[in-house]
């Protein structure tokens, strides 16, 4: 997979699990960035992010990404639904997981490791997710779920990002139940169905504080 300075043909999809596999493309030339996810039945969804040069179609970096579960050491299907690259060069998307979606220690709802810390039974998350990679792709600066937001997409400006798409007032996956993170909205019910809005503008600026990671309280098994 040396994928580093080569030239990609147009429309050429970058990896298949099976034959049955179907490859979806999107993305706007002028971001600089091509993303593919892979759908197949039965069978792991991995996403790939790959910047290239619009000019040339050199291929500058690139990334698989997937959701993951340490203590089962199992890896989980994602998909991209948006991404766009900021002016430093760090590269923002927004997609969703099927399980086990890996947080970052700052995430908007408590991460799944932390919680695992104190609770051997703690459930891990999917749904929607926002996840802001450092320039190249070098590791996730920022990764969360955002629950209750459906069909996201992405706008920029300078290094302000605003998610947006539909509502709703909680989120569920297997069973697993995520409240919004809307606080005092202005419309104080959810409406239902899609019809109200989701919107979220984020600051990218800083770096967020060192992890405070509590002491594990329980003991293995093995």
């Amino acid at each position: 997979m040396a994928l580093a300075g080569r030239r990609l043909p147009r429309a050429t999809p970058l990896w298949s699990t099976t034959n049955a596999s179907t490859v979806s493309t999107s993305g706007w030339a002028r971001r600089k960035a091509v993303g593919s996810s892979i759908w197949g039945a039965g069978v792991l969804s991995v996403a790939y992010l790959v910047h290239l040069d619009t000019e040339t179609l050199d291929v500058k970096t690139y990334t698989r990404y997937m959701a993951y579960k340490p203590t089962s050491d199992v890896p989980n299907s994602i998909s991209i639904k948006d991404w766009l690259v900021l002016p430093d060069g760090e590269v923002a998307v927004i997609g969703g997981s099927s399980y086990a979606y890996v947080e970052s220690h700052d995430a908007w709802v408590e991460p799944w490791y932390i919680q695992y810390r104190t609770d051997p039974y703690a459930r891990a998350k999917g749904g929607a997710f926002f996840t802001l990679f450092r320039k190249g792709f070098a590791a996730p600066r920022m990764a969360s779920v955002i629950p209750g937001l459906g069909g996201g997409r992405l706008a920029q400006r300078g290094r302000h990002l605003l998610i947006y798409g539909a509502a709703n007032d909680r989120s569920e996956n297997y069973g697993h139940q995520l409240t919004t993170l809307i606080q005092d909205p202005v419309q104080k019910t959810y409406g239902g169905g899609s019809s109200d809005a989701y919107v979220m503008l984020i600051d990218t600026q800083g770096e967020s504080r060192p992890p405070v990671i509590p002491a594990k309280t329980w003991k293995d098994r093995r």
